[in-house]
């Protein structure tokens, strides 16, 4: 049987992306568990590069992959940079990369996240490994709509499901399913409350295993638009009864209708919508663009938005 090296990237004190109270690290770990538990349920070898919060640099993923005698190396991560959606990274070379990448990004798809495609890039973990590698970033932790499909740690898990099923299908290993889980875990349509029914935001959020820090608050509160969170009483009462009553931001916002332009301005007037600079900035703070100049960048992402409909009002 094949040995199966996994990597949850960042760790300890890198913590990768951080940002709406998620921090890359974390998702990281969360996905590497779940698919090593998937993976050994079915009778695969795994090595794995931390089981916990510890440092893990990338030049010691590699050192432990190539002493590891995988055959198929994967490494697990989260993006940042304001886009949407899935991408997998695989060595130009490598067709047996390209078809593990082909094979995420189809079981992802499944999960209901959208796809930026596959891509080659000069990544150290693909680049200095010995064996076929691929790196899948799951979703943006700072696109306060991306990160929907992965804010909880049940969801982080239905992505280790998710790139478990698409390593089983390589090696041509049928998958048999989680035990009493059906084969396609199925994203919750609202936060689950872990039971708990008291009146403490921190209790809460660590009883469906969301982190309760000061900083991770004041990203939920922004998200579910508490403004200005400073952890009063009146606000943590506020945040616990939208997160625990299920307001999602698919509820709590409104949006524009879909349209495909390369264009906001003209997208705008399509819609009949004011495509003036003033409310162009007011949508852009909307959407979470802050200081905006109506760059291409800037413009491209609410173009972005658009077209999948998530362009909030």
């Amino acid at each position: 049987m094949a040995t199966v090296f996994l990597s949850a990237g960042h760790g300890g004190s890198d913590p990768g992306a951080v940002a709406c109270g998620l921090k890359e690290k974390e998702i990281n770990l969360q996905t590497l568990l779940a698919c090593n538990e998937v993976l050994v349920a079915h009778g695969v070898q795994t090595a794995c590069s931390r089981t916990k919060d510890e440092n893990d640099p990338v030049a010691e993923e590699v050192r432990e992959a190539n002493e590891s005698g995988a055959t198929l190396a994967v490494s697990f991560h989260a993006n940042a940079g304001g886009g949407d959606g899935f991408e997998a990274y695989h060595y130009k070379s490598d067709a047996n990369g390209k078809k593990l990448a082909a094979l995420g990004e189809k079981y992802v798809k499944a999960l209901g996240q959208n796809s930026r495609g596959l891509k080659t890039k000069d990544l150290a973990f693909i680049r200095d490994t010995k064996m076929t590698a691929v790196l899948f970033e799951s979703f943006f932790v700072d696109n306060d709509t991306d990160n929907d499909i992965g804010d909880t740690v049940a969801e982080q898990r239905e992505f280790g499901v998710a790139y478990a099923k698409a390593i089983l299908e390589y090696l041509g290993i049928a998958y048999k399913g989680q035990g009493n889980a059906t084969n396609t875990p199925q994203r919750p349509s609202a936060p689950s409350t872990g039971g708990y029914r008291g009146n403490s935001i921190v209790e809460y959020l660590n009883s469906i295993g969301k982190p309760s820090d000061f900083n991770s608050r004041a990203g939920y509160a922004k998200k579910y638009g508490i403004g200005n969170y400073t952890g009063t009483a009146s606000q943590n009462t506020a945040l616990l009864n939208a997160m625990r009553d299920g307001v999602s931001v698919s509820n709590k916002y409104s949006y524009y209708p879909a349209f495909n332009s390369v264009s906001i301005v003209d997208g705008l007037k399509r819609i009949g919508v004011d495509s003036s600079f003033a409310n162009r900035k007011k949508i852009a703070q909307a959407n979470g663009i802050t200081n905006y100049s109506g760059s291409a960048a800037q413009n491209n992402t609410l173009c972005n938005l658009a077209k999948q409909g998530k362009l909030k009002k």
